[in-house]
């Protein structure tokens, strides 16, 4: 958690920098929010769930791209408590990860509706609460997707959809979280 806070001061300080450089480099902030789906193996373990992400988005000033820092937290429900369990049905695997990730984007940041493609790597703890099955563990990841920059009424947001898997020694943990949010 000290890290994630870390990240989104880190975040903040270089959204603040890069706002006076003006036409330099387009920068902007976001937070987003959205549904996390499990796919592969992991749908037989975990439900839907949550995700909250926080991004710091940077232009490439002469190119069609954008270098974008991405920190989140996704929270899975579990579907069953194991045989021979006290507890009560619950329990989550929650998943914190900071990625670097490239954006391929339209040459005109200010369109009303903006597609863009979106890939990179990156670290996940991957954690259990409410089970202590579950052993805690750090891991490189990837993450590919499509999205949309949205403007409308002054707002600038974001919609997008991705594949985050993280491999394990046995198969890949992959899940879409599919995410709506705000630039500023």
């Amino acid at each position: 958690m000290r890290c994630l806070m870390i990240g989104v001061g880190l975040m903040i300080s270089l959204a603040a920098h890069g706002l006076s450089l003006g036409a330099q480099s387009p920068v902007s902030v976001g937070v987003g929010a959205g549904l996390a789906v499990p796919v592969g193996a992991l749908r037989h373990d975990v439900n839907p769930g949550l995700r909250a992400l926080a991004m710091l988005d940077m232009g490439l000033p002469e190119l069609p791209m954008s270098l974008r820092i991405d920190l989140a937290y996704d929270r899975l429900g579990f579907q069953a408590t194991p045989v021979g369990s006290a507890a009560q049905n619950g329990g989550a695997r929650t998943v914190a990860s900071a990625s670097v990730n490239l954006a391929l984007i339209s040459d005109d940041w200010e369109r009303v509706v903006s597609p863009y493609a979106i890939g990179g790597v990156g670290f996940s703890h991957i954690a259990c609460t409410g089970r202590s099955d579950c052993g805690a563990y750090t891991q490189m990841g990837w993450n590919a997707g499509f999205g949309m920059r949205l403007g409308l009424f002054g707002l600038r947001g974001f919609t997008e959809a991705r594949l985050h898997c993280v491999p394990k020694s046995e198969a890949e943990d992959c899940y879409i979280p599919v995410t709506v949010g705000l630039r500023f």
